[in-house]
């Protein structure tokens, strides 16, 4: 995946977490994964699965296309 799409799915992931009001550490716990592997999702280094995706998404209370909309959208501009 492009890396722009990475980072805006990051950036969709972290702006919600902050709403949230939950740290990167508390994410990771909620979802099985390293706060290490959270700083990189946000980041756009790493791109998480599907099923993590959807773990996320639950964690922060939110749904899935949250942060699917904004790639579509980084992925349209660049297409």
């Amino acid at each position: 995946m492009n890396t722009d799409v990475c980072k805006a799915l990051g950036d969709a992931i972290a702006k919600q977490r902050n709403d949230t009001g939950i740290t990167q550490e508390d994410l990771a716990a909620r979802v099985d994964l390293s706060s290490r592997s959270i700083q990189r999702i946000e980041a756009g280094t790493e791109q998480p699965r599907y099923e993590t995706l959807f773990k996320i998404a639950r964690a922060l209370n939110t749904t899935p296309d949250q942060f699917i909309l904004p790639m579509w959208e980084c992925w349209l501009e660049m297409h």
